[in-house]
């Protein structure tokens, strides 16, 4: 599955040409839309974990890993990210758009499973 957040919408894109792989599709994506579970494992995957930098090599440094954590690395790497994200934070206090909807960076290691 892959899922595109804004502010006050998250989107499910999918396509395909059979008709009844569309149908399973849509099916798999409306249950976990609205019946949504997370293990503990996947949370690990697509958030974040602490892997060494050097496989096995139980002395080298700790990094942070994880899809949605990567994701929002290489996101926010880029001036014009940051420079919108902060007029967002500045200008819309107090509403939906003044946080970063992907999830910043510096706090996704915050984050817990429950």
């Amino acid at each position: 599955m892959n899922a595109w957040t804004g502010n006050d919408f998250t989107m499910y894109p999918f396509a395909t040409c059979n008709e009844k792989d569309f149908n399973n599709l849509l099916r798999v994506y409306l249950d976990a839309a609205f019946n949504p579970l997370i293990s503990y494992e996947d949370f690990l995957q697509e958030g974040f974990r602490l892997e060494f930098k050097e496989p096995g090599n139980l002395k080298s440094e700790l990094e942070y890993k994880g899809v949605v954590f990567n994701e929002m690395k290489g996101a926010m790497s880029a001036i014009d990210s940051n420079f919108i994200q902060s007029v967002y934070s500045h200008l819309l206090k107090g509403s939906p758009y003044e946080f970063n909807s992907g999830g910043d960076p510096k706090y996704i290691p915050q984050l817990s499973h429950s």
